[in-house]
């Protein structure tokens, strides 16, 4: 009778274990689950959006001077193109926003860097119409190119956040 009793309570002790090890096992897999899903979601879409968007910056303000003087046909197109790397950049910014962990000023700053491009830019494209090859090189070296910078600068600190 005391041999059943203990292998009862051994087996009760067992039992229990089983099930212990069974719920943590289940709790830290869906733990690791909620992990890599904020990791897609957030750190990892962030930054290639930040990625694409700086690959599209970067790109632009290399055609920019060239766009504008050399092959500028008018003020129309050259908005139309622009409005369409606008509207990327703008909804980039807009997915960065919506999962970025960082602080909230850094995508504002973003925001505010871009929104101050775009009114540049524009002011450049009035530039273009009266003004030398030289003249317009010079305005996009020195009032248009530090945008471009101030963008990346943001998209920097988002990156590396």
């Amino acid at each position: 009778m005391k041999l059943q009793t203990k292998l009862s309570r051994v087996t009760i002790v067992i039992c229990a274990i089983a099930i212990l090890f069974a719920a943590a096992s289940g709790y830290m897999i869906n733990s690791m689950r909620n992990t890599a899903q904020s990791m897609y979601e957030h750190p990892y879409t962030v930054t290639n959006t930040a990625r694409a968007m700086r690959s599209r910056l970067l790109d632009m303000k290399q055609f920019v001077g060239i766009f504008l003087t050399r092959s500028f046909e008018s003020e129309e197109k050259a908005r139309e193109l622009f409005d369409e790397r606008y509207a990327m950049q703008n909804e980039a910014i807009a997915a960065i926003r919506e999962s970025y962990l960082g602080p909230a000023e850094d995508v504002t700053a973003l925001q505010k860097a871009m929104d101050g491009l775009i009114e540049i830019q524009d002011e450049a494209l009035r530039f273009v119409g009266t003004h030398s090859e030289e003249d317009i090189l010079s305005f996009i070296e020195g009032r248009v190119y530090p945008y471009y910078d101030e963008v990346n600068d943001c998209l920097e600190r988002i990156l590396v956040s």
